[in-house]
C-alpha cells in the first residue's frame, strides 16, 4: 500500500510552515503549495517538492494537487485593516473556490480548511462549542464576514460536491516561527523588546501555533468530515499573556493596562486622524471589538475525537520570546 501524499496550500506561512515540518519530521511525502513571490526561507532546508502557483489559476491547483491524498489548506487573507476589503473576499472566498472545485474534480480522501474562532456563534452561557452557529452578523466586521463566508463555501462543497472536508476553527496562534510577525504575535515581540506594548485587560482564546498544526493533521487522521473542531488551548487575558512575555525576556511587566472603553476611545481618535489623510490602520474599532467579544471556547471535541493535547500557553510564550529575541 503506497503512502498518502499530502499537499499544504499556504506552505510559507505560519501555520502551513509547521504543518510542513511536523510531516516531514514523520517521513511523510508532502508538497508545497506556494506563491511565485512566497519567502520559503523556513521550509527550503526539508526534502519536500514545492509547487509555485496561485489559487487564482486552476491550471497550477490541478498540477499541485493531482495524485495528492490529503490537502491542508492554510491559505488566509488576514489583513482586516484594509480599507477596500474586496481582497478579503477575493482571496479568502473567491480563491477557496477555485481550489474547492479542483479538490472536488480530482478527489482527495481529505481537504482540512483552516477556519478560524471567528465563525463559532457567542453563547450566553460563557463558553462556546462547535455547535454555536454564527449569530453575530451586525457587529461582524468585514474580515470576520468573509471567513464565515468561506467556511459555509466549505461546507456546501461537504453537502453538494462529496468534499471530504473538516473545519478547524483556530484561534489566535503564538510560538516559534513567527517571522513576519503577526499583528498579535508583534504585540508579544514589542513586550520582549521593551518597545511601546500596552495590554488590554481582556481575554482572547489563543493556542500554540506547533499544537495547531498537529491539530490538523490529527484531523486528516481521526477527524469527521463535515465537522468542526475549535482548536484552541486557553482563554486568557492580555495582561497575564504580556507578563509571561516579559518574564522570558527577563524584563518589567508593563505598567499601565488599557480598559476597553479607554481602549475605543483611542482606537476612534486614531481613526479620526487616519481618516483625514485617507488612510486605515490596524488600530481601529472593529480590532478592537475582536481583541473582546469572544467566548471562551471548549475544546473538548477536539481532544475526544481527535486525541489533541496542547502544551500549557505560558511555555508557548516562552518559546516564541526566546525565537523574537534570536532573530
Amino acid at each position: 500500500m503506497s503512502e498518502k501524499i499530502s499537499l499544504v496550500m499556504g506552505a510559507s506561512g505560519f501555520l502551513g510552515s509547521h504543518i510542513i515540518k511536523q510531516l516531514s519530521a514523520q517521513n511523510q511525502p508532502v508538497r508545497a503549495f506556494v506563491r511565485e513571490s512566497s519567502n520559503t526561507q523556513t521550509i527550503d532546508d526539508l526534502n519536500i517538492s514545492t509547487y509555485r502557483g496561485d489559487i487564482m489559476d486552476p491550471a497550477s491547483l490541478r498540477q499541485a494537487i493531482s495524485e495528492c491524498d490529503v490537502i491542508y489548506y492554510c491559505i488566509v487573507d488576514t489583513r482586516a485593516w484594509l480599507k477596500d476589503t474586496s481582497p478579503l473576499f477575493r482571496t479568502n472566498v473567491d480563491g477557496l473556490r477555485n481550489v474547492l472545485e479542483v479538490a472536488a474534480e480530482v478527489g482527495v480522501d481529505k481537504f482540512i480548511y483552516t477556519s478560524s474562532i471567528v465563525t463559532i456563534g457567542l453563547n450566553p452561557s460563557g463558553i462556546a462549542t462547535e455547535k454555536d452557529d454564527f449569530n453575530w452578523v451586525n457587529k461582524a466586521p468585514a474580515y470576520v464576514r468573509c471567513r464565515v463566508d468561506a467556511e459555509n463555501l466549505m461546507f456546501e462543497f461537504c453537502n453538494n460536491r462529496g468534499l471530504p472536508g473538516i473545519a478547524m476553527c483556530v484561534a489566535n496562534t503564538y510560538g516559534p516561527g513567527d517571522s513576519q510577525p503577526t499583528p498579535h504575535g508583534a504585540l508579544i515581540k514589542n513586550v520582549a523588546l521593551e518597545e511601546t506594548s500596552l495590554p488590554i485587560d481582556c481575554c482572547n482564546p489563543i493556542v500554540d501555533i506547533r499544537d495547531a498544526a498537529q491539530a490538523m493533521i490529527l484531523a486528516a487522521d481521526k477527524g469527521a468530515v463535515g465537522e468542526r473542531y475549535i482548536i484552541s488551548a486557553e482563554h486568557l487575558n492580555q495582561i497575564t499573556l504580556f507578563g509571561y512575555a516579559a518574564d522570558a525576556a527577563g524584563v518589567k511587566h508593563p505598567r499601565l493596562k488599557l480598559s476597553i472603553p479607554v481602549v475605543y476611545i483611542i482606537a476612534l481618535v486614531a481613526q479620526t486622524v487616519n481618516k483625514l489623510f485617507g488612510k486605515r490602520t490596524a488600530l481601529n474599532t472593529e480590532s478592537i471589538l475582536l481583541s473582546h467579544i469572544f467566548n471562551e471556547m471548549d475544546c473538548s471535541k477536539a481532544r475526544q475525537q481527535l486525541g489533541w493535547q496542547p502544551r500549557p500557553m505560558k511555555q508557548s510564550i516562552e518559546d516564541a520570546v526566546a525565537f523574537y529575541l534570536a532573530e
